[in-house]
């Protein structure tokens, strides 16, 4: 019979060298992702204890999150921590633009921006106007800056009836038991 192959015979393949391992897209600085994690945890963390250092936190978060980059790709903590900072920092920046945008349409917010701005660009201010508007809006007082009329000896006093207050005397009394000296 003859020889299927036309002639050439079968040869075994030479067993090869292993295929080597992609390498890793991440070569960046592992504390940097870590600390950019943290950061954004503390980020959370400070939205409903600090917001004010929530910025700071948030802006470090994402710095870190910046330097721990390698050449091609972020790590996962990297990610997670830039996810984290980038989001409570929008929310928080959008809770505060909501705030402010109330404060300056209510009847308050505009008389107060308009007493400022007539602060900042008058140039013939006197100190009495500055203190007045001064006092007007960091004291709360609603009588047009004019203290002279606090009567501090008909102000209520809510001390008044304290000395009138007397607690119950069974409460100085020494608890009895059935036994007489083991009170455990």
């Amino acid at each position: 019979m003859e020889h299927p192959y036309n002639e050439q015979s079968y040869q075994p393949v030479p067993p090869q060298e292993p295929i080597p391992p992609a390498p890793s897209l991440y070569q960046g600085n592992n504390n940097f992702a870590t600390a950019s994690l943290v950061m954004g945890i503390l980020s959370l963390v400070f939205f409903c204890c600090a917001p004010p250092l929530l910025f700071i936190v948030a802006g470090l978060g994402i710095l870190f999150s910046c330097l721990s980059k390698g050449q091609r790709a972020r790590c996962g903590t990297a990610k997670a921590g830039l996810a984290l900072s980038a989001s409570t920092l929008a929310i928080m920046s959008a809770f505060l633009i909501f705030i402010c945008t109330a404060f300056f349409l209510s009847p308050e917010g505009n008389s107060f921006f308009n007493d400022y701005l007539h602060i900042l660009t008058d140039d013939n201010l006197t100190d009495e106007e500055l203190y007045d508007f001064l006092n007007e809006y960091f004291n709360n007082s609603n009588n047009n800056g004019n203290m002279d009329n606090w009567d501090s000896l008909n102000s209520p006093d809510d001390y008044e009836e304290f000395d009138d207050f007397k607690l119950p005397p069974e409460l100085f009394q020494k608890p009895q038991t059935e036994h007489n000296n083991n009170f455990i």
